[in-house]
């Protein structure tokens, strides 16, 4: 029979939650990337469509990123309603 340290079961608990938190930190820096991806290429196509205007791509990528977190506070309401609801 082997008898285990808690501190040795403590350090494999620590492991395996660095590991979930890992895993969502690496999924949301890739989202983050994506997005910021998203706004500086809608930013450089409107920049070179109105003439080298910094102001309107700029402004173009800021209202694009306020329509994204609209829609995601609407899914989060719509979500949040339907687990309201009585069964």
């Amino acid at each position: 029979m082997t008898f285990v340290s808690s501190r040795y079961q403590t350090a494999n608990i620590t492991i395996a939650l660095d590991r979930k938190i890992i895993d969502f930190g690496t999924a949301q820096q890739v989202g983050q990337a994506i997005g910021l991806a998203v706004l500086a290429t809608i930013a450089a196509a409107q920049t070179n469509a109105h003439g080298g205007s910094l102001v309107r791509g700029y402004q173009a990528a800021f209202l694009t990123a306020i329509g994204i977190a609209a829609a995601a506070v609407l899914i989060v309401a719509v979500q949040m309603r339907a687990d309201r609801a009585p069964a």
